[in-house]
């Protein structure tokens, strides 16, 4: 059975491709799940159950060790609505396949002084 989750350390350190911001989704993911090559959007489950629809941004010539898809459109909203810091983590757990993709979102937050 194929992996159904890739991890992501320092969500907020995502890639500015002019357009807004962008997260990577791994190489060795892409390969494992290449119906993801096809897809052009798919939702994102939060810790509180909230649903966010998010692009996908398929790069034609991928830079070396990259899957060269991103989650685009919509990112950002979900790392603002879930106040996503540098330094969280992620992981990203596919629930379901087919019509309408579904990952489950976990969030580690960073510890942090309490007096910032």
């Amino acid at each position: 059975m194929l992996p159904s989750f890739f991890y992501c350390e320092n969500c907020t350190s995502v890639v500015n491709n002019g357009n807004g911001c962008v997260q990577n989704i791994p190489f060795r993911f892409m390969k494992e799940h290449s119906e993801f090559a096809r897809l052009e959007e798919l939702t994102l489950k939060d810790p509180e159950g909230r649903m966010w629809h998010v692009q996908l941004f398929h790069r034609k010539t991928p830079k070396k060790n990259t899957s060269g898809t991103h989650i685009s459109s919509g990112w950002s909203q979900f790392a603002q609505g879930n106040k996503l810091k540098l330094g969280d983590k992620c992981i990203f757990e596919l629930l379901s396949r087919g019509k309408g993709e579904v990952m489950n979102v976990q969030i580690i937050r960073l510890a942090r002084n309490s007096s910032s």
